[in-house]
């Protein structure tokens, strides 16, 4: 009696488990359903009777040889030093021909009418551009030195040495104030009627015209202004 209620026991105990399982395996298939099945459709964009051979071919990029390089660059190299050795070759004939005083003198310059009127002085009206070009005394010396003092002529005025770099050249024109007896008490730099403003240029410009000396006149004007102009 004993054991069949023992048999009957487990039995029951059994089939309580396996409708457990069956319960637990239930809910998990309704929780977490399987995804859906994914459709995939391919698609071809290029016709089934497309002729490949109507492609344009890619065309061949040229990789010029390293040697055309090398050639040019040798090229320019070998002309550079060519324009090199004659630009020293003129400079250097330049200056040679400067130390031994053998240069060619520049052709004088045509000086424009209005460069030749003197500066305003309070006691004497200006001169006019025909009386400058025929008093001698007013205008005078080489291609290299042109002045104008009014009614006044040189004494001593010397000729520009020329000592700063050959690349530096051109008019240095410097305004000065003379006094009676000729000494010059005032030399300023005129930029306006300067073709060059070089400062090696203009110091030796404003040293050359503070050393000139204009005839003595006890009659001139206390002061009288005009102009000196150096071709370096």
């Amino acid at each position: 009696m004993g054991t069949d209620d023992s048999r009957h026991k487990r039995r029951a105990l059994l089939a309580a488990m396996v409708v457990e399982l069956i319960v637990i395996f239930w809910l998990y298939h309704w929780q977490f359903p399987e995804p859906p099945e994914e459709k995939r459709m391919e698609i071809n964009f290029i016709p089934d009777d497309f002729d490949f051979s109507q492609l344009e071919k890619p065309e061949k990029i040229r990789i010029p040889d390293i040697s055309e390089y090398l050639n040019t660059s040798r090229h320019l190299s070998s002309m550079a030093a060519n324009d090199w050795q004659k630009e020293a070759s003129e400079t250097e004939s330049f200056s040679e021909n400067r130390e031994d005083g053998s240069e060619e003198t520049p052709p004088p310059q045509t000086t424009p009418a209005e460069d030749l009127k003197p500066a305003t002085v309070e006691t004497r009206p200006p001169a006019s551009p025909q009386k400058v070009l025929k008093d001698k005394k007013s205008y005078t010396g080489d291609s290299r030195i042109r002045y104008f003092v009014p009614g006044r002529h040189k004494v001593y005025l010397k000729n520009p040495i020329y000592t700063c770099p050959d690349y530096m050249h051109g008019w240095i024109s410097v305004k000065v104030t003379v006094d009676r007896d000729g000494h010059v008490v005032k030399a300023e730099f005129d930029p306006e009627n300067s073709t060059a403003s070089y400062g090696c240029l203009i110091d030796a410009a404003l040293s050359y015209a503070r050393s000139t000396r204009f005839n003595r006149d006890v009659q001139a004007p206390e002061l009288t202004e005009g102009y000196i102009r150096y071709m370096f």
